[in-house]
Formats: structure tokens, C-alpha cells, sequence
């Protein structure tokens, strides 16, 4: 697996993740990290819902 991108912010209203890709299963991988701390559960009570786009631009 190769990780493509990565962010360790701890910070209200940031959320660490990280984009990797799965060359063996052709596949990308998005993982985000849950709530850990205080600061995650008033960035976790501050979210809004997005919508993500569906099409191929």
C-alpha cells in the first residue's frame, strides 16, 4: 500500500487522515482517524454534512 497523502492535524475543525492507494487490489483507501480527545468531540459536534461528487469529470 502506498500512502499518498497524510495529515496528523489535531486542531478543532481539522480531522487526521490519510489517502493511500492498494495497487494489488486497484483500489484507494481513505482512513479517518475517530474521536480521541476533547477537541475531536467539539469538531465532531461542529460537523456538516457535504455531499461528495458522483460523476467523472
Amino acid at each position: 500500500m502506498e500512502i499518498v497523502f497524510a495529515t496528523y492535524h489535531v486542531e478543532i475543525g481539522e480531522t487526521p487522515f490519510f489517502v493511500a492507494l492498494d495497487h494489488e487490489k486497484r483500489t484507494i483507501v481513505i482512513s479517518i482517524r475517530g474521536t480521541l480527545s476533547l477537541q475531536d468531540v467539539v469538531t465532531d459536534l461542529n460537523a456538516e454534512a457535504d455531499q461528495l461528487p458522483t460523476e467523472p469529470r
